[in-house]
């Protein structure tokens, strides 16, 4: 039976039209294209392959979520209301992923942010508190003060340290514990320091695990001024400057020993300034590394009491100035004098040099009396002979006699023992954190 050609044209055409329902209204397709430049056939197959069925055959009452009409299968008010509800409901929807795209944003920052705080609970170490507990930092020993420290290189009592909110001194939170290690923990650690620092390289194993960054007479005032012995755990050494050290190489932990070439320089304020410095200069340097803060090691009652520049006074006083740079997540205080002090917190020994410990003796001659008194912290540079070397107490005050080349003195700074008068002149003895040579 043949069909006139009207009819045919006329079913065509609503067929077309049916088919191009879907795209009515539409600006964009689900990735975002702009529709506006397309040609009408195919927004009509973007719309399908975005889901949109023009008859309403399995998707309920109303156009999917992504396509954006408004258009049901009984609504046929006209083209002009559809379009407005088109980009009503376009705008609506595009709102209301935006909202939901950020409520999701938040949560699963929500949910990283409590992961991460169990993470943190399994360490043992670990604490969360508003304010640092006590366990976290050693306290600063204190020590009897003997009324003779010379307040020219002290700062007042009420004066403020640090109270930083926020920065790298600023606590936020987050604590940790001091816990027990073995020396593999030190494998990654530099320890910076002066002479003592140079002794407890050559004198203990770890100079044999540890970097060590060390220099006799090296203060917070110069040490980015001097050039280092940098000694590796592989019984290597260089000459370097502490910022090309730290620029080598990423550190794990760092050590900081410093304060006694100082303590009659500058008040506890300078000295607590440049400290700082110091810590901000190897934060930037090393940004992962763990940074613990030594506390001075305090001296002995004997020339705490007698002396107004080495007292125990003023190394406490600058004890807690740096303490309170120590933040409890990243940078730490560490006071040994707890355990080399006695209950007046002063240092047993016979100077500022450990008791008991194996010390290397000195002799020198001193022209006339009164120059060098027993207790007496001394400095020492080194003069070269031929087949010898020998060494003279700063200022010139008295010389030691030959030494051999096989039994040079490797730290420069030592605490006078005695001083004697016999026949031939005055004897100063002086004691070096370092053992007695093997002859």
């Amino acid at each position: 039976m043949k069909m006139p050609l009207t009819v045919i044209l006329i079913v065509s055409c609503g067929v077309f039209v049916l088919f191009l329902i879907p795209g009515i209204g539409k600006t964009s397709d689900a990735s975002g294209e702009n529709l506006l430049t397309e040609p009408l056939i195919q927004i009509g197959l973007i719309s399908l392959h975005d889901g949109e069925n023009p008859f309403g055959f399995g998707i309920g009452e109303t156009a999917s979520a992504g396509g954006g009409s408004a258009l049901s299968s009984t609504d046929t008010s006209g083209s002009e209301t559809a379009e407005l509800s088109s980009k009503s409901g376009s705008s609506g929807d595009e709102e209301t992923k935006e909202n939901g795209a950020a409520d999701q944003s938040a949560a699963q920052e929500e949910d990283q942010e409590e992961a991460e705080l169990k993470e943190k609970e399994k360490n043992l170490t670990y604490v969360h508190a508003d304010h640092m507990p006590q366990e976290v930092n050693d306290d600063v020993v204190g020590a009897v003060d003997y009324g003779i420290a010379d307040t020219n290189y002290m700062s007042p009592d009420d004066e403020t340290y640090n109270t930083d909110t926020e920065g790298v001194f600023a606590q936020n939170g987050d604590y940790y514990r001091f816990q027990d290690v073995d020396a593999l923990y030190f494998s990654d650690a530099l320890i910076i320091g002066n002479s003592r620092t140079e002794g407890l390289h050559g004198f203990s194993s770890l100079g044999k695990t540890a970097y060590f960054a060390a220099k006799e007479g090296i203060s917070v005032f110069n040490i980015f001024d001097k050039t280092l012995n940098y000694y590796s755990p592989d019984g290597s050494q260089q000459s370097a400057s502490l910022t090309d050290i730290l620029a080598s190489r990423q550190f794990g932990k760092i050590y900081i020993s410093l304060g006694i070439n100082e303590i009659g320089i500058g008040t506890s304020k300078m000295f607590y300034e440049n400290y700082r410095k110091i810590l901000e200069t190897i934060r930037e340097a090393q940004p992962d590394a763990i940074i613990f803060i030594e506390g001075m090691m305090h001296v002995s009652e004997h020339l705490s009491s007698t002396s107004g520049v080495f007292s125990n006074t003023i190394v406490v006083q600058r004890n807690t100035a740096v303490s309170t740079l120590a933040n409890g997540h990243d940078i730490f205080y560490v006071d040994m004098n707890s355990v080399y002090c006695d209950e007046n917190g002063n240092l047993l020994s016979d100077g500022q040099r450990l008791k008991g410990g194996i010390m290397r003796s000195i002799e020198f001659k001193m022209e006339r009396e009164g120059l060098i008194h027993e207790g007496d912290h001394i400095r020492v540079t080194e003069g070269v002979l031929p087949s010898n070397y020998y060494y003279t107490i700063w200022p010139s005050l008295a010389m030691s006699g030959n030494i051999p080349l096989n039994q040079r003195l490797k730290t420069r700074e030592g605490i006078v023992t005695s001083v004697r008068e016999n026949e031939r002149g005055y004897y100063v003895t002086a004691e070096f954190d370092e053992p007695e040579p093997r002859h």
